[in-house]
Protein backbone atom coordinates (compact mmCIF):
# COMPACT_ATOMS: atom_id res chain seq x y z
CA UNK A 1 0.00 0.00 0.00
CA UNK A 2 1.48 3.60 -0.88
CA UNK A 3 0.47 6.78 0.63
CA UNK A 4 1.56 9.77 -0.42
CA UNK A 5 2.97 12.54 1.63
CA UNK A 6 -0.11 14.43 1.88
CA UNK A 7 -1.99 11.66 3.74
CA UNK A 8 0.87 11.55 6.15
CA UNK A 9 0.19 15.19 7.21
CA UNK A 10 -0.44 15.03 10.54
CA UNK A 11 -1.58 18.67 12.49
CA UNK A 12 -0.46 21.62 12.37
CA UNK A 13 -1.00 24.60 11.12
CA UNK A 14 0.86 26.67 8.53
CA UNK A 15 0.60 30.88 7.85
CA UNK A 16 0.35 32.41 4.48
CA UNK A 17 -2.07 31.83 1.40
CA UNK A 18 -3.33 28.04 0.72
CA UNK A 19 -0.76 28.29 -2.80
CA UNK A 20 2.28 29.05 -0.10
CA UNK A 21 1.16 26.72 2.29
CA UNK A 22 1.03 24.00 -0.52
CA UNK A 23 4.29 25.13 -1.61
CA UNK A 24 5.82 24.97 1.64
CA UNK A 25 4.47 21.59 2.97
CA UNK A 26 5.68 20.18 -0.60
CA UNK A 27 9.25 21.45 -0.02
CA UNK A 28 9.11 19.79 3.84
CA UNK A 29 8.18 16.32 2.53
CA UNK A 30 9.58 13.86 0.58
CA UNK A 31 7.77 10.41 -0.58
CA UNK A 32 7.86 7.92 1.66
CA UNK A 33 6.77 3.76 0.51
CA UNK A 34 4.95 2.11 2.53
CA UNK A 35 4.07 -1.72 2.99
CA UNK A 36 0.90 -3.36 4.90
CA UNK A 37 1.94 -5.96 7.44
CA UNK A 38 -1.01 -7.40 9.35
CA UNK A 39 -0.41 -9.30 12.42
CA UNK A 40 -1.52 -12.58 13.60
CA UNK A 41 -2.76 -10.88 16.84
CA UNK A 42 -4.78 -8.42 14.11
CA UNK A 43 -2.66 -5.01 14.59
CA UNK A 44 -1.93 -3.13 11.53
CA UNK A 45 0.68 -1.19 10.45
CA UNK A 46 2.53 0.16 7.41
CA UNK A 47 6.45 0.33 7.33
CA UNK A 48 9.59 1.06 4.91
CA UNK A 49 10.56 -1.63 4.87
CA UNK A 50 9.65 -5.19 3.03
CA UNK A 51 10.02 -8.29 1.90
CA UNK A 52 8.82 -10.18 -1.28
CA UNK A 53 6.25 -13.26 -0.82
CA UNK A 54 6.43 -16.06 -3.19
CA UNK A 55 3.35 -14.91 -4.83
CA UNK A 56 5.39 -11.41 -5.95
CA UNK A 57 3.58 -9.11 -3.32
CA UNK A 58 5.00 -7.03 -0.81
CA UNK A 59 4.66 -6.87 3.00
CA UNK A 60 6.20 -4.73 5.57
CA UNK A 61 8.42 -5.50 8.00
CA UNK A 62 10.00 -4.38 11.11
CA UNK A 63 13.62 -5.00 10.98
CA UNK A 64 15.12 -2.43 9.54
CA UNK A 65 12.78 -0.33 9.24
CA UNK A 66 13.40 3.73 9.52
CA UNK A 67 9.49 4.14 9.45
CA UNK A 68 6.63 2.29 11.59
CA UNK A 69 3.29 3.58 11.58
CA UNK A 70 0.76 1.78 13.58
CA UNK A 71 -3.00 2.34 12.68
CA UNK A 72 -5.66 1.56 15.70
CA UNK A 73 -9.38 1.69 15.03
CA UNK A 74 -10.91 1.55 11.29
CA UNK A 75 -8.95 3.05 8.66
CA UNK A 76 -11.85 4.42 6.78
CA UNK A 77 -13.68 6.41 9.87
CA UNK A 78 -11.58 7.04 13.13
CA UNK A 79 -8.38 5.41 12.74
CA UNK A 80 -5.23 6.89 14.95
CA UNK A 81 -2.29 6.92 13.02
CA UNK A 82 0.66 6.49 15.57
CA UNK A 83 4.20 7.16 13.43
CA UNK A 84 7.64 6.75 14.76
CA UNK A 85 10.65 7.71 13.12
CA UNK A 86 13.35 5.39 14.30
CA UNK A 87 16.30 7.03 12.41
CA UNK A 88 15.54 10.51 14.67
CA UNK A 89 16.28 8.20 17.96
Amino acid sequence: MYLPPSLLYIGGRAEGSRSETGEKMKKAFSEIKLYYRKTDSGAEYLMDTFIKCNDGHKIGIFEGAQYVVRIDGNIEKDATLSIVNYSKR
